[in-house]
C-alpha cells in the first residue's frame, strides 16, 4: 500500500510541476514580479489534476464520509478537503442508489479531475525549489 501512496504523490508531483513549469515560463517572459510564488498559486488553484489516490484508501475513507462519520484527517486539512470534496461527487453520483459505493468511487477517481491541487503553498515550494529538483535529477 504505501508503494501505491509513493507513486501516486509521485504522479501528482510531476502534473503540478508540469503546469507550474509552463505558467512560470510565461510569467517570466512577461518579467511579472515575484513569478515563482505567482505560478505556485496559479497552479495550484488552476490546475485541474486527477485525484492520485488509491481505491483501498479510498473504500475505507469515503462510505465513513458519506455516513457523516467523523473523518480520521485532521480538520480542513488539505486531506480532508480532498476526501470531502470525493465523498461530495460520489454521493451525487449514486443519488437514489442505482450506482453501488465501489462503483462510484472507481468512476470518480477515473473520470472526475479535483477542483485544486491539494497540496500547501510549503510543499509546493519545496517541489520547485532548485535544490529539490537537483536531488530529483542528479
Amino acid at each position: 500500500m504505501r508503494n501505491t501512496e509513493n507513486k501516486s504523490r509521485q504522479e501528482r508531483d510531476k502534473e503540478f510541476m508540469e503546469i507550474y513549469r509552463s505558467v512560470f515560463k510565461e510569467y517570466l517572459a512577461a518579467n511579472v514580479p515575484d513569478a515563482r510564488l505567482r505560478a505556485i498559486n496559479f497552479a495550484l488553484q488552476n490546475g485541474r489534476p486527477r485525484y492520485h489516490v488509491g481505491l483501498d484508501r479510498a473504500m475505507r475513507v469515503v462510505p465513513l464520509l458519506l455516513k457523516g462519520c467523523q473523518s480520521p484527517l485532521k480538520a480542513q486539512s488539505m486531506q480532508d478537503r480532498m476526501w470531502r470534496e470525493i465523498a461530495a461527487k460520489v454521493g451525487t453520483l449514486r443519488a437514489g442508489d442505482e450506482l453501488g459505493i465501489k462503483q462510484a468511487i472507481e468512476f470518480v477517481l477515473t473520470h472526475c479531475r479535483a477542483s485544486r491541487f491539494f497540496i500547501s503553498v510549503g510543499y509546493a515550494r519545496q517541489l520547485v525549489s532548485p535544490r529539490r529538483r537537483k536531488r530529483l535529477v542528479g
